[in-house]
């Protein structure tokens, strides 16, 4: 890994992964527990429980590169319109970097969307990771 990538994955780990709406949020981080991601189901992910599976995806700026925020926001729609055809309960997300050195970004939450998937979806919008977990278990970033 070379210094820039190593910065990246620093970047990534620290930074604030907020799902939900505006009056009801969650913040996840990697390396901590994701509890309260049960409480935060919506009605079609209602049997969403200790053994079920998640991802956390976004289509902003592929590669961590910055993008004009209209490239953003239609890859963006074009992913979650995707996940919701396909059946997927789904949570808006913001991400954010602490220090402020990067601009926040939109992410989205999906509820039952396995590891493999979640990665052909990361690899497909250019993403270099994405996050995943099992149910309130440790949030994990992993490489696409």
């Amino acid at each position: 890994m070379n210094p820039q990538e190593f910065g990246l994955w620093g970047a990534y780990i620290r930074a604030e992964y907020w799902i939900g709406l505006p009056d009801d949020r969650l913040l996840l981080r990697v390396g901590e527990r994701a509890e309260g991601i049960a409480r935060m189901a919506p009605e079609a992910a209602l049997h969403f429980g200790p053994h079920s599976t998640w991802a956390y995806i976004t289509a902003w700026n592929p590669g961590s590169e910055i993008q004009m925020e209209f490239v953003n926001r239609k890859k963006q729609e074009e992913l979650e319109l995707y996940l919701r055809g396909a059946g997927y309960a789904v949570l808006p997300g913001i991400s954010r970097d602490p220090t402020g050195e990067w601009p926040e970004e939109e992410g989205i939450f999906i509820y039952g969307l396995g590891w493999e998937r979640a990665l052909l979806l990361g690899r497909k919008y250019n993403q270099n990771a994405i996050l995943e977990g099992l149910g309130e278990e440790t949030v994990q970033l992993l490489r696409c």
